[in-house]
């Protein structure tokens, strides 16, 4: 891919360029200039141009290289994690109801705590012989953190230490064991207390407790999907570990780091209790790194509500020094960034190919003796850190100063339409097609009002600017795109921008959000359940326009409680066999949603009475398109929606989706060489049916 400055092969070639454009009102909330007559004024203004009256604006200032950096520093490690944590609250609208406290004496206590903090969303910190800092303090009180756990033993963690912190809470919670070993499993038996699952498939990481590298890499991952860090000694697998893994019916260990670090009778023992078993490892600690990184990218991305794990954000931190970032895993879990390691004078090969100009967001962790400013400043300039962003946001000053040419207010970079359009432009080269976004409308971030998208395939020679600034004139040059870069109505547009061979592709997608926020509550949540003989998982999901999610409401007949935001599906072992009703409500700030209510079997039987009968479903290849079809044979016409769940084979999860009655068929164009399995069921008022499952691969091409 081409960063800013590249020149491209070739020469211009308009015959091939292309461009699409639609437009459509859900809504009018006010009465505007007719777009008609801002295209007479814009005919009128063209012959103004040369006269420098109205006009392409020069080439925007750019942002400076090392703007896409972000350093969390201190003057010690205490400080850094306070400036980490202060990072966290700040991703969280700077609230917070729970906080972990370690030593900064034992790096085993932060690389256990990691799962925990992600589970009670909150941040990591440091705490010193002497005890908590008063700035860490009034952070603590500033942020309204009341529960504190603090991870690690009398002896490295001791209570006059803690003194401080019980003016923030004076129950605080502590987990201890007798060795770093039992340990892990208690802070991971914690996790599991009052219901709560572990995650994407029951998952659990495995790490060698002598060697801090791997742990520390592992946090981020550890944190996002709420998984326990168990440590084990290198050679054997502990007792304790391999009795909580045999007890708790893990599904999936990931191995942390190669046979030195984690021998292979470690992953033989493993291996007859869990379903799956990874090893993440490379020949070096930065080659480790990266495979984590390959490993995690876009596994994450149902969890978010899009892209995650992918080279846009990116941490990175000394592989010599286990303090700098060691509390770093609920941030980068949070913001779904892997951590690359480094020397500090100079990145590795290894960890530098990750980046490229789809990077945003470099997060450095540590100061300059860790990783200095002459190895960031030369990564940015050689791997072309930013340099996407830099073209979206020329974009975005030139479609704001042709709106300011004919006296409209200027949109607003939104940052989920952005990642719209982007997927937009980035699919457009992989399927071979041109035009819009079928799914532009389900994908859009909810609270929109009107809508619209300029889709545009530019060959163009020289720069990556000249080739926007060219995709931009032909925009604007075009009736209906000018039209749609004009609108008053809209408030919002989110630009996405794909670079490829001799091509750009450009999509703009536009809508109009309430400038203030509305305080309502979030939706009615979605659920879905995995059952199994002896234990069933529940997922929930829920969106509101504008106020976060501070927690949710389950009921399951009193089993569980009121989980936090962060919280994303429960496990319960051994519940009775029959039919089991849950309800679930999302709140906020402004108040709980209606509850939704799911209704599912356990153990064999047949499904609830009244739910639909497994659907039909077939699966057509044709080169890289994947089309899954489906229809019920009985009972259709009371089926109101479908839940669509595909998966690879190692029960990684894909797509899980709600889908209206109406539709019968799904496509995919760009799944990767392997074999996934289909799962699709139908909903009424007496709740889901039976699932129907159909399994497939995808050739080499």
């Amino acid at each position: 891919m081409a960063g800013l400055g590249h020149n491209y092969d070739g020469q211009a070639d308009p015959s091939h360029s292309h461009r699409d454009s639609h437009t459509s009102n859900s809504t009018r909330k006010r009465d505007a200039p007719d777009v008609r007559d801002l295209f007479l004024l814009f005919i009128v203004a063209l012959a103004s141009i040369s006269a420098g009256l109205v006009g392409v604006p020069p080439a925007a200032a750019q942002r400076a290289p090392d703007s896409f950096v972000e350093r969390l520093a201190g003057p010690d490690r205490y400080a850094t994690s306070l400036e980490v944590a202060r990072a966290y609250a700040d991703e969280r609208g700077g609230k917070l109801d729970s906080a972990v406290l370690v030593s900064g004496t034992s790096w085993p206590d932060a690389v256990m705590a990691t799962g925990l903090a992600g589970l009670l969303d909150g941040p990591i910190l440091l705490v010193s012989p002497s005890g908590l800092s008063d700035g860490a303090l009034e952070f603590l009180e500033g942020v309204g953190v009341s529960e504190l756990i603090a991870v690690g033993s009398e002896s490295v963690l001791p209570s006059e230490a803690l003194a401080a912190a019980r003016r923030i809470d004076p129950d605080i919670e502590r987990i201890s064991a007798a060795d770093r070993y039992t340990a892990s499993v208690a802070v991971a038996r914690r996790m599991g207390a009052g219901g709560h699952g572990f995650g994407s498939a029951r998952t659990v990481i495995v790490a060698n407790g002598d060697v801090f590298v791997d742990g520390m890499v592992a946090g981020t991952f550890a944190a996002r999907g709420t998984h326990p860090v168990l440590l084990t000694p290198g050679d054997r697998l502990h007792p304790a570990v391999g009795a909580f893994i045999r007890s708790d019916l893990v599904e999936r260990v990931v191995i942390m780091g190669g046979h030195a670090a984690v021998s292979a009778e470690v992953e033989a023992a493993v291996d007859p209790v869990a379903k799956h078993v990874v090893r993440l490892a490379g020949a070096t600690r930065f080659e480790t790194a990266v495979a984590v990184a390959d490993y995690l990218r876009d596994r994450y991305s149902w969890t978010a509500g899009g892209e995650c794990f992918s080279d846009e954000i990116v941490g990175l931190t000394t592989a010599r020094a286990p303090y700098d970032a060691f509390t770093a895993g609920p941030l980068l879990g949070r913001l779904c960034a892997p951590l690359l390691l480094t020397d500090p004078a100079a990145v590795p090969e290894a960890s530098a190919q990750w980046l490229g100009p789809d990077t945003n967001q470099l997060i450095v962790l540590g100061g300059s003796a860790a990783v200095s400013q002459q190895a960031v400043s030369g990564l940015v300039a050689e791997r072309g850190i930013g340099g996407r962003a830099q073209a979206e946001a020329y974009m975005v000053t030139l479609v704001n100063e042709l709106r300011a040419g004919f006296g409209v207010e200027p949109l607003r970079h939104h940052a989920g339409l952005r990642r719209v359009a982007r997927g937009w432009s980035e699919q457009i080269p992989e399927d071979g097609r041109f035009g819009h976004n079928p799914d532009w409308l389900d994908e859009y971030p909810l609270g929109w009002h009107l809508y619209g998208e300029n889709v545009a395939r530019e060959y163009v020679a020289g720069t990556l600017d000249e080739a926007v600034k060219a995709a931009f004139e032909g925009f604007r040059d075009s009736p209906p795109h000018f039209s749609n870069t004009v609108n008053p109505e809209f408030t919002d547009v989110g630009i996405g921008i794909a670079v490829g061979e001799r091509k750009i592709m450009v999509t703009h997608n536009f809508s109009s959000y309430p400038v203030e926020p509305v305080e309502v509550p979030p939706t009615k949540p979605r659920l879905s359940v995995s059952a199994w003989a002896d234990r069933f998982q529940l997922r929930w999901e829920s969106t509101t326009s504008d106020l976060p999610i501070t927690h949710w409401q389950i009921d399951d007949g009193g089993l569980p409680g009121d989980p936090p935001a962060s919280a994303w599906g429960y496990m319960w072992h051994d519940p009775p066999q029959g039919i089991h009703r849950v309800l679930a409500a999302a709140c906020n700030a402004a108040g709980c949603s209606e509850p939704s209510a799911y209704t599912f079997t356990i153990g064999d039987g047949e499904p609830a009475p009244g739910t639909p009968l497994e659907p039909s479903v077939s699966v057509a290849i044709d080169g890289s398109r994947v089309t899954v079809s489906w229809h019920a044979d009985t009972d259709a016409s009371t089926i109101e929606s479908w839940t669509y769940h595909l998966e690879r084979e190692d029960s990684v999860r894909l797509f899980h989706e709600y889908l209206p009655v109406a539709q019968r068929q799904r496509e995919h164009y760009s799944l990767g060489p392997g074999t996934y399995v289909v799962y699709v069921l139908g909903h009424n008022a007496h709740g889901p049916g039976a699932w129907a499952r159909a399994e497939f691969t995808v050739a080499e091409r």
